[in-house]
């Protein structure tokens, strides 16, 4: 266990804001466990932390990982804090062809994607 673990399953815990505060060797060893949790499997974690440090770079790196293992759902939390509107296209295509319209939709929204969104009202 890295000394920053504990700090990090605490904030994400409490999805604690405070973080932003975090500067230098603390952040740095902040992000290291973004890392760390999502190579351990513990990608909610990662992702959550990712979030709360405004990771939107290591966002999208796991939510493409997320795709290549057809893990939409978690991709789609992962593409979804920063907007990231090719993931969350495909997230949403992904999700809709499954079934999942609920899902599908947010992305498609987040996404901006009037036509996907359109499609969805049009059919579903």
């Amino acid at each position: 266990m890295s000394q920053y673990e504990l700090l990090a399953r605490a904030l994400v815990k409490k999805q604690d804001s405070s973080i932003e505060k975090c500067t230098g060797p603390v952040r740095e060893g902040l992000k290291q466990e973004v890392d760390d949790f999502f190579k351990r499997g513990f990608v909610q974690e990662a992702i959550k932390l990712a979030g709360l440090l405004g990771e939107a770079e290591r966002l999208k790196k796991m939510g493409w990982k997320l795709v290549e293992e057809k893990q939409w759902n978690l991709a789609f939390e992962a593409f979804f804090p920063g907007k990231e509107q090719e993931g969350l296209n495909k997230i949403g295509g992904e999700l809709l062809a499954e079934g999942d319209k609920g899902t599908a939709r947010r992305a498609f929204e987040r996404a901006e994607n009037k036509e996907m969104l359109s499609f969805i009202d049009m059919n579903f």
